[in-house]
């Protein structure tokens, strides 16, 4: 019979650091004015949805919009000219991530 210990190495896969790439969103220029880029590599799937949510300082949803990875590995652009300036946090989601990005819209 093996022990907790003994069995525990064979349920964990083995990550090879050289296949490993990390998925990355860039969020461009920081302050926004009027146009904002998003870019970002990494994925391993360019047809996967990704669902991009902007919130206000107080957790309120203005804004939304859902694009492919395909879009964010050769860059996207939104005009944003029309928020208020302040702080807000740009929330992308994914089967392969959920990164929120804080960014601020001055005049």
């Amino acid at each position: 019979t093996l022990s907790l210990h003994e069995a525990l190495p064979i349920c964990f896969p083995v990550t090879i650091a050289s296949e490993y790439q990390p998925v990355d969103i860039r969020l461009f220029p920081n302050p926004v004015q009027q146009y904002v880029r998003l870019e970002g590599n990494g994925f391993s799937e360019l047809d996967q949805q990704i669902w991009l949510s902007v919130f206000d300082a107080g957790g309120k949803r203005v804004w939304e919009q859902t694009i492919t990875t395909y879009q964010l590995e050769v860059g996207v652009s939104f005009f944003w000219g029309w928020l208020q300036a302040g702080t807000y946090y740009l929330q992308a989601k994914s089967e392969l991530i959920n990164k929120v990005i804080p960014f601020i819209k001055s005049n």
